[in-house]
């Protein structure tokens, strides 16, 4: 019988998110301002200028909208960014059975490996860290035509849990 599991995670906007918007409308405003400055210079062009700066803002600050989809076929796991519910991009596929480990972040049996240092890229695809059940999962994967240590953080559905429970029981611990 074959496994197919979709789950979205909305990311929740955060301090950093607002920063990065209101860095964006200041740098609109001020590069707006400068154009006003040498509008004389630029003669016809400075109002299409104007246009492109907002636009590129607009488009920067829609590019903070964003949603985790992750899409479990049997025993792999693809995790898809989507920017502004239209932009959608592949971050990760994890096979289940290659994973060294699955749990939970806030599980006191596995805060030692964890916290553990080490040479691996960590991505986090989770919506909003108040909302609890994150998950990590330890693997390599080839990025880039080179295999890669990947720490993947989480907030899985338990069916997805139970899913990579199904194909690797030895390394998958859900938290109870």
């Amino acid at each position: 019988m074959d496994i197919f599991i979709e789950y979205m995670v909305k990311h929740k906007f955060e301090g950093k998110n607002y920063a990065i918007i209101s860095g964006l409308v200041l740098l609109a405003l001020v590069l707006t301002v400068v154009i006003l400055f040498f509008r004389t210079y630029l003669m016809g062009l400075w109002l299409l200028l104007i246009a492109f700066v907002w636009f590129g803002a607009v488009v920067f600050i829609r590019q903070q909208i964003l949603e985790y989809e992750y899409i479990v076929t049997n025993n792999e796991m693809d995790i898809d960014q989507i920017m502004a519910k239209n932009g959608r991009k592949r971050i990760l596929t994890v096979d289940f059975k290659q994973m060294s480990i699955l749990a939970a972040v806030d599980d006191a049996d596995f805060k030692a490996e964890y916290e553990r240092p080490g040479e691996r890229k960590v991505i986090e695809a989770i919506g909003n860290r108040a909302d609890g059940g994150l998950y990590f999962l330890d693997t390599t994967v080839n990025l880039k035509g080179s295999d890669t240590a990947v720490r993947l953080i989480f907030q899985p559905n338990q069916s997805i849990l139970e899913a990579a429970w199904k194909f690797n029981p030895r390394n998958t611990h859900i938290k109870k």
